[in-house]
């Protein structure tokens, strides 16, 4: 799985060098940024990139097939049970979003409440649908979301149901080395698919066609460009540790217990980069969706400056520990597959608060899953070799 990690690595890293070799060709705003704070972006991409590298040659063990980890015969029930709720969620969830745009969607902290939740946890099954070979079940379930993406312009809902299948083509291609072409074959149209819906993104809320994703190097050597809040060290790790506990949090609010947010004078560098493009000084003045993420480099720049490259050592480090628990087995792996794919897809591209609070809930409850399916007497069952 750690080769999806290096696949947006190296996607941003492209990018980058784009705008900062070809000002204003793919990335326009870029033209106007001072040719010091591009050196100094670029900088931090090669060390951040070089120390992803040594932790990976340090740490990473041989990447595992599908084949032994198992198969899915003794979790049917639960998987089928799964699939109820995948279907019975998205109808909910179009149903409380289709009358939203982006900024509302964003605004009112709620977004599709519990169906959302629900949503992203049981999106795990477009995993299983490419798996069975049930193409029509995971046709219906793209073009539904698609539906959901078209009405509120949040391209991150494609994601649930989208990570599912990309850790499915991934595992598939490990075994598929020595026939490369086969691979391409399924693989490169969807990649054709993925770049097409960018692009018609990219028109519906930027006003032009550009490379996805290219408005995080934007706002990257912008927000650099004219930074004056300093090194913010350990704030972003804070952000992404506490946002996991969401949940809790709430739970105590419903039961009268109110805990301050111990970060809210510590905003996180997304929302920093929002009061620069906003020109304000107070993060209180920012509107809820005010965030603008700027890839994993320049945060790790923002936090720790030309050392970033040694820290980036310690966090490759935990992506390839939590990849190899998902590697469990085969279920462990298709529950996680959908919010753990959003998740790091999301830390990747620089939303370090938001990779963690937009699926607290649903990460918690894939846990109680886990927990109750391991208590069964059958679980070892589930290990059998195919």
């Amino acid at each position: 799985m750690i080769i999806f990690i290096w696949l947006i690595v190296f996607y941003y890293t492209i990018t980058s060098l784009v705008a900062a070799l070809f000002p204003g060709s793919f990335i326009p705003k870029v033209e106007y940024v001072s040719e010091e704070t591009k050196t100094v972006y670029m900088w931090s991409v090669l060390l951040c990139v070089a120390g992803f590298t040594i932790s990976d040659l340090l740490f990473n063990k041989k990447q595992k097939d599908l084949s032994s980890l198992g198969n899915l015969n003794c979790d049917k029930k639960i998987i089928s049970t799964i699939e109820i709720v995948y279907w019975v969620s998205l109808l909910f969830t179009f149903s409380v979003l289709n009358d939203m745009d982006y900024v509302e969607y964003n605004t009112n902290n709620k977004g599709g409440g519990w169906a959302q939740c629900f949503f992203q946890l049981s999106a795990c099954v477009n995993f299983v649908f490419i798996y069975k070979k049930e193409y029509i079940k995971l046709l219906i379930s793209l073009l539904l979301v698609l539906a959901i993406v078209a009405f509120i312009h949040v391209r991150s809902f494609l994601f649930f149901p989208l990570m599912p299948v990309v850790f499915y083509f991934l595992y598939k291609g490990i075994n598929s080395v020595r026939n490369f072409k086969n691979f391409a074959i399924k693989a490169v149209p969807m990649v054709i698919i993925l770049f097409l819906f960018a692009a018609v993104m990219g028109i519906m809320r930027f006003g032009r066609v550009s490379l996805p994703e290219t408005e995080l190097t934007e706002i990257a050597f912008a927000s650099l460009d004219d930074w004056s809040f300093g090194k913010q060290y350990i704030a972003s790790m804070a952000h992404y540790i506490y946002r996991f506990f969401g949940l809790f949090i709430n739970i105590l609010s419903h039961l009268g217990i109110n805990t301050s947010n111990p970060l809210d004078f510590y905003p996180s560098i997304p929302r920093l980069n929002a009061m620069i493009n906003s020109n304000i000084s107070d993060a209180s003045m920012l509107e809820n969706a005010s965030h603008m993420p700027a890839t994993i480099f320049f945060d790790l720049y923002i936090s720790w400056g030309y050392y970033c490259g040694l820290v980036a050592i310690g966090v490759y480090w935990f992506f390839i520990k939590v990849f190899d628990l998902l590697q469990r087995d085969l279920f462990t792996l298709v529950l996680f597959s959908s919010i753990m794919g959003w998740h790091f897809y999301m830390l990747l591209r620089g939303a370090v608060d938001g990779s963690s609070a937009g699926i607290n809930y649903a990460f918690w409850m894939a846990l109680i899953i886990i927990v109750i399916r391991n208590r069964s007497p059958k679980k070892s069952l589930s290990k059998v070799r195919i």
